[in-house]
């Protein structure tokens, strides 16, 4: 049923995804707590100082970022043809991919710098049929900035603001210089705190150590971590291939659309791997891989929708998603 449910392109779908964000969230209170994440940026930390003392409100926007970001995922893969008919897969993958750890279910930096990213994409993604392009361009270098400020990290997603004007216009120097105008402007607001309270920013937090923090957080996975993370990677790589094989017979424009997603796949998981170097204490950010893994995946489910061992597959993908971190709590 669910999985027939999500691979329609009935739109009240979407209201029912609020039960997987429910579910998360009551097994996120019993079953982990808030962590304050070091590397979160000036932003975040003022922030988190004013809800740390109350477990149920930094759950509840976590909760609710969450569920906003997975409403955008669906409304970009959808509006933009990322898969090969209107499906409803990457809006409940995401939160799935996102419950894998429960602490990031709480009010974390790399939630608020995801939902602001997917905001810049989806401003980024609307270049192909705007006459004018400065606003769109300037909105999303303001919402990276805004995603930086709360997870610096997420600067590496920068290039983006540039791969997209080169595939969907023609080079004009005036627009390539916007994003820069739109990076700068909360920065301008920031250095003011900075120098108003005296503000110092811990550089050495964001010095990665690479495969030495890597290989520790690896060493620490049970069986069922590893089984569940080899199946999720399996599925992604067999919907990547499917997107790419079906990008050869696109439209110009839906093309370009896909290469931008693409690259921002491909920047996000290079965010990820240098995340998870990083040696001060933080969530694991596992968050940085939904985007990418729930539009691939969910291509994946929606090519497979009428065979009965695709259902089967996500059934037992489904119970180990909800099972894992569960068990990852109480192990």
């Amino acid at each position: 049923m669910i999985f027939g449910l999500y691979g329609s392109n009935r739109s009240f779908v979407l209201g029912f995804l609020a039960l997987p964000v429910l579910a998360f969230a009551i097994l996120a209170f019993f079953f982990s707590a808030p962590v304050h994440d070091v590397v979160g940026g000036p932003v975040y930390q003022w922030v988190y100082g004013l809800l740390a003392p109350s477990k149920i409100g930094l759950l509840a926007i976590g909760a609710l970022v969450h569920f906003g970001s997975a409403v955008l995922v669906n409304a970009i893969s959808n509006g933009h043809n990322f898969n090969s008919k209107e499906n409803y897969f990457p809006a409940l993958l995401y939160i799935l991919l996102v419950g894998f750890d429960l602490g990031g279910w709480y009010f974390s930096p790399f939630s608020i710098g995801l939902l602001f990213l997917l905001l810049a994409l989806r401003r980024l993604l609307t270049l192909f049929r705007a006459q004018r392009a400065i606003s769109p361009l300037y909105d999303a270098g303001l919402f990276i900035a805004l995603a930086v400020l709360f997870y610096p990290p997420i600067l590496l997603l920068a290039p983006v603001l540039w791969i997209a004007p080169a595939l969907l216009r023609s080079f004009e120097l005036r627009e390539w210089m916007v994003p820069l105008a739109g990076l700068i402007t909360p920065c301008i607001y920031l250095f003011a705190v900075i120098f108003l309270f005296d503000y110092q920013i811990p550089w050495d937090d964001y010095i990665t150590r690479g495969s030495e923090v890597w290989s520790v957080e690896v060493a620490t996975w049970k069986f069922w971590e590893w089984t569940l993370t080899v199946l999720t990677v399996l599925m992604f790589f067999l919907g990547v291939f499917k997107i790419l094989s079906v990008m050869s017979t696109s439209t110009v424009h839906l093309k370009n659309s896909k290469k931008i997603f693409i690259w921002t796949a491909v920047l996000l998981i290079a965010t990820f791997f240098y995340a998870i170097g990083l040696e001060a204490e933080k969530l694991f950010p596992v968050a940085l891989l939904a985007l990418p893994f729930s539009v691939a995946m969910g291509e994946f489910f929606v090519v497979n929708s009428k065979r009965f061992w695709a259902s089967i597959l996500f059934y037992v993908w489904l119970v180990a998603a909800l099972a894992s971190p569960v068990f990852g709590s109480l192990f």
